[in-house]
């Protein structure tokens, strides 16, 4: 075991001084590391989180390497937005980390002994000084979008999306949901013109009528508010590789906020070609 662990920092050593002179990042055969990262929140809910004396912002992300080019994470930042897009720039951080991902069946997974391939890293969303913030602000519904970034082993500088979460301090309707269409062709200035398309999503409820306002946002951008139904939001342009994060915050006539989300590939999105006809009062 003592030799394996010696094998292990002695290759590890040897990267780091390739590495260092910026071999693998020069050279075309080291691509840079792709990672799928999802986050569940533990906690469901406010109203449980109290009951269970639970941590409400606890959030377990999983990272799966996608090629065979490893990754260190370095950091997580926590960008905090209301339910409208407007950023809470007194709450935005970052948080530091030592997360590394290491493919399967690659040398340095050899040496290590390492047979899983996901990684999984817990943090909190809603410490005490944020839900501080956003109570004496009376501010019903935070989005906090998260964007992990670091170094793969090719000495690429990474940046990967981790998601957005959203949390309403006012508990409403118990069953919202979301569903996604898309127009081919609409173009975004930041993809190619060749993938790109135009993403959009409409609310999936029960019964219409007692909702009174939906605030959208995708991918970390307000896509609109819509206060009668169908509740469609606007479409955001991305590519059709993109993975798309919808979130919104649903009022009803009672006075409560409910958080919808959903996350999907743009690929898979665009293959609904419209959102589902909905009547005021009907599923």
């Amino acid at each position: 075991m003592r030799g394996k662990t010696l094998v292990f920092y002695a290759f590890l050593s040897v990267l780091f001084f390739l590495s260092s002179c910026g071999w693998f990042s020069d050279n075309p055969m080291f691509p840079k590391a792709k990672v799928s990262i999802t986050g569940e929140v533990l906690v469901p809910s406010l109203s449980i989180a109290s009951a269970e004396s639970k941590n409400w912002g606890l959030t377990q992300f999983t990272f799966t390497p996608l090629n065979r080019v490893g990754v260190k994470i370095t950091q997580c930042r926590l960008e905090y937005r209301k339910a409208d897009g407007t950023v809470l720039a007194a709450l935005t951080r970052t948080i530091g980390t030592s997360i590394d991902i290491i493919p399967p069946q690659t040398p340095m997974a050899s040496v290590a002994g390492m047979e899983n391939a996901s990684v999984t890293w817990e943090a909190d969303l809603l410490p005490s000084d944020v839900e501080a913030y956003i109570r004496s602000n009376r501010i019903p519904v935070v989005i906090v979008n998260v964007t992990f970034s670091g170094t793969d082993y090719a000495t690429h500088a990474v940046s990967y999306r981790g998601g957005d979460f959203g949390f309403s301090m006012l508990e409403g309707l118990p069953s919202v949901d979301l569903e996604f269409f898309c127009t081919v062709g609409g173009g975004c200035p930041s993809c190619d013109t060749e993938s790109s398309v135009q993403v959009g999503c409409a609310l999936k409820v029960d019964d219409a009528t007692v909702i009174k306002k939906v605030e959208f946002s995708i991918n970390g951008q307000s896509a609109g508010v819509d206060t009668t139904p169908p509740f469609v939001s606007e479409s955001v342009g991305v590519s059709l590789s993109d993975t798309v994060t919808a979130v919104a915050a649903v009022y009803d006539v009672n006075g409560g906020i409910s958080i919808a989300t959903k996350t999907q590939k743009a690929g898979e999105i665009c293959q609904i070609p419209s959102p589902s006809p909905r009547t005021p009062g009907g599923s």
